[in-house]
């Protein structure tokens, strides 16, 4: 028998009687360390299959010489047999400078706590047990630092395989990636304007942002995979005003409805791109709901300044003709008396008095007013009779009221205490503009005056006097009810032409209430006369409690 040492390969031949030829070929791929043989080959094909085989081999180690991964083979007693030349171009180690497994992870894995862990992972992977693959960091021969990916696996004869891939590239441009995903989701998060990403093709939306959802008041789960249609798109006849009517979206102001049907404003933008080969549209959406309420409130403020300018206008005119006419009686009367003798003067400067009055009357209204409107004007409290607050207005007005034909009557509760405290003045002031305004406007029947104690509830508290001042006047329509109380308004200025006035009194009777920390409530229908009631907390004056137990 003829033994034949055919370099990697080896062989084994002889020829028996037959002719026959029995050959044992066994050669090493040295990238699976894998050993083939092939058996019962007649010796006429033997060079035939040796030439193939060479020819398989040199594949194989062609294979194993540009593969762009490192290679290392160990043997089972641990010496490294086999390392290819991108192993060592990745790490810098020679098969020379490691020599062993051990060799090797001490240069790879100079930490004792990391090396001991790959060593334990090995032990695994070549049972066997765990993932294909391990990332970890290895000290290259020039002492830097690469991420590898190591796979490594036993062979059929014994021997260890590893395979290692610089993965340090990807790795970082998958940690700048999910760095920037973080940084661009954190500031979607925190964006405070709302954000919407909607697929073309399906037109369903596939991303929202957190702002999106407090402005519909909508979850996460309510908006993503719904129609854009659905929720967050002002188009009532089902179309894509982008997609199929081409409209561009750049800061247009639509209106919306939240989860509860309430509108809200948004200034909406969308633009066409493409995310992950998918066409979108990212739409975006800033809530104008609290400008347009301001802007609301700016124009009803406008349209409030102008209409106090033109009230002001005219109160300007009524206060010209009013200051006027009181002035010309002065004048009036004072050129008469000049011209007359003393004893026929009495009647012109009692004109003059009361014109005098008039003027005097119009111009602490006027200093009211302001002095309420700039919080300037205080109250000053102090006991008194309560028919002092009531007989002025009777010996005042009375004859107004039979000049004009009507009843005049004031009428004091019995259960009203003879004395109270409070500011008599003021409360005396309201009232006389009260009774003078429903003398002004009542042409024909009565004006009352009634004054009474309000029941205290469940026995306690202190006393509220209630006033009220009814008129059988003209009365006033609903829209007008809060405008006559506002400064230098009536109810039609027209009438100011027939009845006179400034405007001021039910303005001062409003601010004196306030003041008082009470209101005017008015009920009135036009052609059927108005009532005015108010409340104030007046105690009965000192002494008087102990005369009424």
């Amino acid at each position: 028998m003829e033994i034949r040492d055919l370099s990697r390969i080896n062989a084994t031949h002889a020829t028996i009687s037959s002719g026959a030829a029995l050959l044992f070929l066994s050669f090493l791929v040295p990238a699976t360390g894998i050993i083939r043989r092939f058996y019962r080959m007649h010796i006429d094909d033997v060079n035939a299959s040796h030439q193939e085989t060479r020819v398989h081999l040199d594949m194989l180690d062609t294979l194993v010489q540009r593969l762009p991964m490192g290679l290392v083979v160990i043997q089972p007693d641990n010496r490294v047999s086999l390392v290819n030349p991108a192993f060592t171009k990745l790490t810098g180690y020679e098969q020379s400078d490691i020599g062993t497994r051990n060799g090797w992870f001490r240069k790879a894995f100079p930490d004792i706590g990391l090396r001991t862990e790959m060593l334990r992972i090995w032990a695994q992977r070549l049972k066997g047990i765990e993932g294909q693959t391990t990332q970890a960091p290895v000290t290259c021969r020039d002492g830097s630092e690469r991420l590898f990916g190591i796979q490594a696996r036993r062979l059929e004869d014994g021997r260890a395989l590893a395979i290692m891939e610089d993965v340090t590239e990807r790795v970082r441009a998958q940690e700048k990636l999910r760095r920037d995903e973080e940084r661009l989701r954190l500031i979607l998060d925190n964006l405070q304007v709302g954000i919407a990403v909607v697929d073309t093709e399906e037109r369903r939306v596939s991303y929202i942002n957190p702002k999106l959802m407090d402005m519909t008041g909508r979850t996460d789960e309510e908006l993503v995979g719904s129609s854009c249609q659905e929720h967050i798109c002002s188009a009532c006849d089902g179309s894509c005003p982008v997609l199929d009517k081409g409209m561009e979206l750049l800061g247009t102001e639509v209106t919306l409805k939240d989860a509860a049907g309430r509108p809200f404003h948004i200034l909406k933008s969308a633009i066409r791109t493409e995310i992950g080969g998918r066409q979108v549209l990212i739409e975006s959406f800033v809530d104008i709901t609290r400008q347009k309420l301001v802007e609301e409130e700016l124009l009803k403020a406008k349209e409030a300044a102008e209409a106090a300018s033109t009230a002001k206008s005219e109160f300007l005119a009524v206060m010209s003709h009013e200051i006027r006419t009181p002035l010309n009686g002065i004048l009036g009367s004072l050129q008469v008396i000049r011209d007359i003798k003393i004893e026929d003067a009495g009647d012109f400067i009692a004109m003059a008095i009361d014109s005098s009055r008039g003027l005097l009357t119009i111009l602490q209204d006027v200093l009211d007013l302001s002095a309420m409107d700039t919080g300037t004007l205080s109250l000053v409290s102090h006991p008194f009779v309560t028919a002092e607050l009531v007989q002025p207005i009777r010996d005042t007005l009375q004859e107004e009221a039979q000049r004009k034909g009507l009843e005049l009557s004031v009428t004091t509760g019995p259960d009203v205490p003879e004395k109270l405290t409070g500011d008599v003045r003021r409360i005396r002031q309201v009232l006389f503009n009260l009774v003078g305004n429903s003398l002004k406007f009542t042409q024909h029947g009565s004006v009352r005056v009634e004054i009474s104690m309000l029941p205290l509830r469940n026995g306690a508290g202190r006393g509220m006097v209630h006033f009220a001042v009814s008129d059988t006047g003209m009365g006033i329509a609903d829209d007008k009810l809060t405008d006559i109380f506002e400064p230098f308004t009536q109810a039609d200025m027209a009438a100011n032409r027939e009845f006179g006035g400034t405007g001021m009194g039910l303005a001062i009777v409003k601010r004196l209430l306030r003041l008082m920390g009470s209101s005017v409530c008015m009920i009135s229908e036009p052609g059927q006369g108005s009532e005015f009631h108010f409340s104030l907390p007046l105690v009965p004056a000192p002494g008087e409690e102990e005369a009424q137990g």
